[in-house]
């Protein structure tokens, strides 16, 4: 399994740091989350979802590595052609099959930079 991603014990876990976003930010309408393997931002999409619906959340991807993004477009799994970087904790050519349908349905939109920004 892809570190941080597709393991449910890490998407659990993960659940958790939405409780230091809602504590400093208790009026937070948007969130913005590195996208590696979809299990941080599943379990804090899904968790800030169920506590504050309606709060809007976005991955933020690399432009040499950013299927999700794609993905999200098409609605459908997007293969691209992955780029190596500095940036080497989010990003890779394709997405976790298994994530595919949460992060679906609890991501807004990517935003995608490149490694200079």
């Amino acid at each position: 399994m892809h570190p941080g991603g597709g393991d449910p014990r890490s998407y659990c876990g993960q659940w958790n740091c939405r409780y230091g976003i809602l504590e400093d930010l208790p009026d937070v309408d948007a969130v913005i989350v590195p996208y590696g393997g979809g299990g941080l931002i599943s379990g804090i999409a899904s968790a800030i979802g169920a506590l504050k619906p309606g709060t809007k959340i976005f991955a933020s991807e690399t432009s040499t590595a950013c299927p999700l993004s794609r993905s999200l477009e098409a609605r459908t799994p997007q293969k691209i052609d992955y780029v190596p970087s500095f940036i080497d904790g989010i990003g890779s050519s394709g997405l976790l099959a298994e994530m595919w349908p949460l992060v679906s349905s609890l991501v807004n939109a990517s935003i995608v930079i490149s490694p200079e920004e």
